[in-house]
């Protein structure tokens, strides 16, 4: 069985990698991969959610996004930056919005896995397991009383599952290997962990397991990674993160060294910066002068996405020919200035 959580990790996952190829297949010659800057908690199907009668607020910045998957997110940041539902377009972004605030109510503005999901999130931030009943799906109110179970080492949570199936749990893509060996390895172990303790066992049977010590393994469903663990652990406050801003440094060391160098004004670091496009953006930041990334058409849009992110630009974001990072460019002055 798989959880809500760990269908939009798997997912999300592929997306990145979809989209660093699409960004390298559009980019020039020698021109550096930019970081897709896409979070784990990015929704992939957007749904319609009926707000204020009906009634959602559109954000001028957001709204000329053609990119759909970054207008999105750009709704989901800004909404969660503003903690106001009525600019989100996705249910991730009002149960992102109701767990900062802690408004339960808003969960009930969702329908079906996300509405479970909602409640499943405010059961353990809120360390009220009376909440794992309102959870409509069987699988996901399992999860629910299987983690209290293991949090709490109190078998009458094991009582109330009613799945007795044997959990499935899908291997890490074997794809992020090649992004992040070490991560991947990780995943792997603990998968390995997950199969070997739960052979031929059941749902119930496992979580009595784990109580008495019969099994070692962390938790199932959606706590089963140590990192969304530290996130939403029983009664830990819940945590704001804009999927716009995500950045992988290992993959671009550049992009991360130019944000410092551009917040911190420490300019003679410049030539730290290994690319020639992030020098020369480097050097049109320092300068406050835009013309340097048009006199270099090599790494012209490149140097206009910094540029314009530094100077809180739209009219420099309107310069960069790539769609996909034209949109990113626009979305991230969206969430810095909102």
């Amino acid at each position: 069985m798989i959880s809500i959580l760990d269908r939009r990790i798997k997912w999300n996952i592929l997306l990145v990698i979809a989209l660093l190829f699409l960004v390298s297949c559009t980019t020039p010659k020698n021109e550096p991969v930019v970081s897709s800057n896409i979070n784990l908690t990015l929704e992939i199907k957007p749904n319609p959610i009926k707000i204020e009668n009906g009634v959602n607020i559109t954000y001028e910045y957001c709204e000329k996004i053609t990119t759909d998957y970054i207008k999105v997110n750009c709704y989901h940041d800004v909404g969660l930056k503003k903690l106001n539902i009525s600019l989100c377009k996705i249910g991730g972004c009002i149960i992102d919005v109701a767990k900062i605030t802690k408004k339960l109510d808003y969960c009930n503005l969702l329908t079906g896995e996300e509405r479970d999901g909602c409640y499943y999130d405010f059961s353990f931030i809120l360390n009220k397991s009376i909440l794992c009943d309102d959870i409509l799906g069987n699988d996901l109110r399992g999860d629910c009383y299987f983690n209290f179970a293991y949090f709490t080492k109190n078998t009458s949570f094991c009582d109330k599952i009613n799945i007795n199936k044997r959990i499935l749990r899908d291997p890490p893509d074997v794809r992020l290997k090649e992004m992040d060996t070490r991560y991947y390895n990780t995943l792997m172990q603990k998968h390995n962990k997950f199969m070997s303790a739960t052979e031929n066992k059941t749902y119930k049977e496992i979580c009595y397991g784990n109580i008495k010590g019969d099994t070692d393994i962390l938790c199932a469903g959606a706590f089963c990674f140590d990192e969304v663990t530290g996130i939403f652990g029983i009664g830990a406050p819940a945590k704001t993160y804009y999927n716009l801003n995500y950045s992988d440094c290992s993959v671009n060391k550049d992009e991360c060294l130019l944000k410092e160098i551009s917040t911190k004004k420490t300019f003679s670091k410049c030539d730290l910066l290994e690319y020639e496009g992030y020098k020369i953006s480097c050097l049109a930041i320092k300068n406050k002068n835009s013309s340097i990334c048009k006199d270099n058409s090599e790494h012209s849009n490149l140097c206009f996405f910094e540029f314009a992110k530094s100077q809180k630009s739209f009219l420099d974001c309107d310069k960069i020919n790539y769609t996909i990072l034209r949109d990113r460019c626009t979305a991230l002055i969206a969430l810095d200035t909102a």
